[in-house]
């Protein structure tokens, strides 16, 4: 998604931009089956099935518009030929504009645009530590999984009991999946608003020359 994003923003092309977003449902369809996963596929937690396949349609008519977007639309060479000229003289000059000091802090923290701070490396080495990193971010969170995930003893609890686990459960469910959309949505929205202002700041004052 952080590279999709990026590429719309160099290039001013609105349609990469609107695929970025098309993606978060699709996001939140793999967090049920994460979610279900989590709680040993709690029979209570079926409802998450459905959530699933509505959060996939979602995604894919919005991935479907979000094409047809991007080939109505035709990139703009121009700003990317000159944001690489902003780069060479930030190369020459040794300095950076306090906006892109801004974004390169923003850069780090962002796993999803975590590739960019391998951006110099060759093919080979940008593909192998991007493997590694996904490798290991997997296995952290499969191994956390095993450790972490609650366990139920069914036949120790009485009708009125289970009931209320059920609802407990179903309340937790419903934060694991919704809680990291919203935080994607807002995330994704924050950085749409910085780019808008930052561009009507160039707008205004001529650009940064």
């Amino acid at each position: 998604m952080g590279f999709v994003w990026d590429y719309g923003t160099r290039t001013q092309h609105r349609g990469w931009k609107l695929l970025t977003l098309a993606m978060l449902p699709l996001h939140a369809s793999g967090i049920c089956a994460v979610t279900q996963h989590f709680f040993n596929n709690d029979p209570s937690l079926e409802w998450l099935v459905a959530l699933q396949g509505a959060f996939t349609m979602g995604g894919n008519i919005s991935l479907l518009y979000a094409a047809k977007v991007l080939a109505n639309e035709e990139p703009r060479l121009d700003v990317l030929l000159s944001t690489k000229e902003e780069e060479e003289d930030d190369k020459e000059n040794g300095e950076m504009t306090e906006t892109r000091k801004e974004k390169a802090q923003i850069e780090i923290w962002d796993v999803e645009r975590l590739g960019l701070l391998f951006e110099k490396d060759d093919e080979f080495a940008f593909s192998f530590k991007i493997a590694l990193v996904s490798v290991g971010i997997a296995a952290f969170v499969r191994g956390a999984s095993l450790v972490f995930s609650p366990e139920f003893d069914y036949n120790s609890l009485s009708s009125s009991s289970s009931s209320n686990h059920h609802d407990e459960l179903n309340a937790y469910a419903l934060l694991f999946v919704f809680i990291p959309l919203l935080i994607n949505y807002v995330k994704w929205q924050l950085r749409f608003r910085a780019e808008e202002d930052e561009s009507a700041r160039l707008r205004i004052g001529g650009g940064r020359r």
